[in-house]
């Protein structure tokens, strides 16, 4: 069972549901420090718990025909939550906020992996429907 939250699903929602948006407790929009810091208090890791993977990407140029001379960083950090369980993955995607000066890493997608079972679904239903609705 995967969960995802893309930020263009943010769009549908209500301003005060977008902005309290999280899934496994992350969300969408915080910076990297902010990242690390949650990951080390709420889930007790450390940086050797952490995969971290990254890039580089070229944005698409303004104008047809022209290159492309902005460059931005795709930063992706891979998170197993209960070590006795492997099942059960975090996955944090990170890019350049082009718009904050200086440009930062902020959170752009979450996605929480899970071996899926009727009572996990069930669990998973009761604990996110009072706060985004079905």
């Amino acid at each position: 069972m995967l969960f995802g939250i893309p930020t263009c699903w943010a769009d549908g929602l209500a301003k005060e549901q977008a902005e309290n948006l999280e899934l496994a407790g992350v969300k969408l929009g915080i910076t990297e420090s902010e990242l690390v810091e949650l990951l080390k208090n709420k889930y007790h890791l450390s940086e050797n718990d952490i995969k971290i993977s990254e890039m580089k990407m070229r944005l698409p140029p303004s104008k047809i025909g022209k290159k492309s001379i902005i460059e931005g960083t795709i930063k992706s950090y891979e998170i197993t939550l209960n070590a006795n369980n492997q099942d059960e993955e975090l996955t944090i995607r990170l890019e350049d906020d082009l718009e904050r000066n200086p440009t930062q890493l902020v959170v752009f997608n979450v996605y929480k992996k899970m071996t899926y079972t009727a009572e996990i679904e069930q669990k998973v239903y009761k604990e996110l429907t009072p706060k985004y609705g079905k």
